[in-house]
């Protein structure tokens, strides 16, 4: 069986692409593994991806040049011949990828929903006939982002697994990413991983920041890991509220659990999400969340997340302040079960894949 796997975002620095490196491993020594992506696809991931057995192709972005972009992908599809196109998005855009796939006879069709909302919805809304024509196999993060792109059509939920041994409680890397900061062992440090993208808030993560600056005096630092087309934009906020001491920008990095060690406290304040993959990660780590209301409570597999409305920093302040600094082994030990338990782990979700793949195709011979 030959497998496409479609990134419709940038492979690095976000949940669906980790979702995608993640899988495309684990398969790859069961299977055919195929992964397409933008341009612009970093060194280390180019090299994870060959030394585990996946071929990677790179498109110019779609959103740069449509046409272009189908053509390419046309090309590409007709030339491979895949039997399985799995397309990793949050909207009916993904239509793109379905129309180019059915043209070239790919039997398998498959849409992931990642998210419960998108930027682009007037695209998603008269897309929408064309996907439901053309989309034969459904999957979701969760309930609710399934919900969103499915409306009432069944789909199976595929949890975002990840190698829970990788996210357990590990004091050498939190000794050596602080050390590296420079951030001393009483300091408090907060930590948020996302694209600097309107869909994660971070202008409401500054007004957050800065409340809580005016409420205490502990010498704090909050992380700040990704890119994106906002950090400027945030970078002059944050010295217009005077947090420069207070805040690191870390960018994208190859691997985030050693970042998630150094944290005491996680924030994700997002507008939407589907089932945060950076969620997963960091209760398998030990940490507490502050997490918005708008995201999915069954994201919440420990009791280590608390979530919070997005209209008032002030309410997230004074969480911050009432937070206290968990047993990290004992909670990342009772997280990484309950994970486990949850099907959270990598290896068992990419066997079920596997068995999705195999009964789709099936059913088309």
């Amino acid at each position: 069986m030959k497998v496409l796997m479609i990134c419709t975002v940038p492979l690095s620095g976000n949940g669906i692409a980790t979702c995608v490196i993640n899988y495309a491993t684990a398969l790859a020594q069961k299977t055919n593994m195929h992964v397409l992506a933008p341009e612009g696809v970093p060194e280390g991931t180019q090299q994870t991806l060959t030394q585990q057995g996946v071929r990677l192709h790179q498109l110019p972005d779609r959103k740069t040049g449509l046409k272009a972009y189908l053509a390419a992908l046309l090309r590409l599809l007709r030339q491979e011949r895949f039997d399985v196109v799995h397309i990793h998005g949050n909207s009916c855009t993904v239509s793109i990828e379905l129309l180019a796939a059915a043209l070239a006879g790919c039997p398998v069709r498959i849409a992931h929903s990642h998210n419960t909302s998108c930027d682009h919805k007037k695209a998603h809304r008269l897309l929408r006939p064309v996907f439901e024509l053309l989309v034969n196999g459904r999957l979701a993060c969760g309930q609710e982002a399934g919900k969103w792109l499915f409306h009432k059509k069944s789909f199976q939920v595929l949890r975002n697994g990840i190698d829970l041994s990788g996210y357990a409680a590990d004091e050498t890397q939190r000794a050596a990413i602080r050390q590296q900061l420079g951030l001393t062992d009483n300091m408090l440090v907060l930590g948020h991983i996302g694209l600097f993208i309107p869909a994660k808030n971070h202008k409401f993560l500054m007004q957050i920041a800065k409340s809580f600056a005016d409420r205490t005096d502990k010498d704090w630092k909050l992380l700040l890991l990704s890119d994106g087309p906002l950090m400027d934009e945030i970078r002059q906020c944050v010295d217009q509220l005077n947090l420069s001491d207070h805040i690191i920008f870390i960018g994208r990095v190859p691997n985030t659990s050693g970042y998630l060690q150094a944290m005491d406290l996680f924030l994700l304040p997002s507008l939407h999400e589907g089932l945060p993959f950076v969620l997963v990660e960091a209760q398998a780590s030990g940490l507490d969340a502050l997490v918005s209301d708008q995201v999915s409570t069954e994201v919440d597999m420990t009791g280590n997340l608390q979530f919070l409305p997005i209209d008032d920093p002030e309410i997230w302040a004074d969480k911050i302040l009432q937070s206290a600094k968990p047993n990290r082994y004992q909670h990342s030990q009772d997280a990484c079960k309950a994970l486990h338990d949850a099907g959270y782990s990598i290896e068992g979700n990419a066997d079920f894949l596997l068995g999705f793949y195999t009964d789709l195709l099936s059913k088309k011979h």
